[in-house]
């Protein structure tokens, strides 16, 4: 009968199989982990959703009326939309607004709202090309800010509500 020696390299080689084995079952888990983030991300747009409307109503009351559009889930996964605003619930849990300011009159009903609150901070803003960038943190949310230098209003801003 022959008996083999098991040497460094047979047992190296063991080693890397069995730490081969792992990676693969590691990697497979990990895809797992994702089908539960997909549900995590259907929650935030649930909730964009929502804050969208709450938005829309605080902006503008039943006097508006907005007509609402499904999306793909890519830019944008329900949008809301008149003659000159439309306000997109994303997939990340975010809210788009944007507003056409030449057929807008009065104080912008988006200011307005935010410095409406309490304890609003504008944190930075900077000036370029006829426009300015403001960046404000509220209680109720984070904004990013576009505003016409020239009318004082908003036409762009991305909102992460906190809650």
């Amino acid at each position: 009968m022959h008996i083999q020696k098991i040497t460094w390299k047979h047992a190296a080689f063991t080693v890397v199989c069995f730490a081969v084995a792992a990676c693969i079952l590691c990697v497979s888990q990990t895809g797992k982990r994702d089908d539960s983030v997909v549900a995590f991300k259907q929650s935030q747009t649930e909730n964009a959703e929502r804050h969208a409307e709450e938005l829309l109503r605080a902006l503008y009351g039943r006097r508006v009326a907005f007509r609402r559009e499904t999306g793909d889930g890519t830019n944008f996964t329900t949008r809301y939309y008149c003659s000159n605003v439309c306000v997109d619930a994303c997939a990340d849990g975010n809210v788009r607004y944007l507003c056409d300011i030449r057929s807008a009159s009065g104080e912008d009903p988006l200011l307005a709202w935010l410095f409406g609150q309490d304890t609003v901070s504008v944190l930075c803003s900077e000036q370029q090309y006829g426009m300015e960038n403001r960046l404000v943190q509220s209680e109720r949310c984070f904004a990013e800010l576009c505003i016409n230098l020239s009318t004082k209003r908003v036409f762009a801003a991305k909102i992460t509500f906190t809650s």
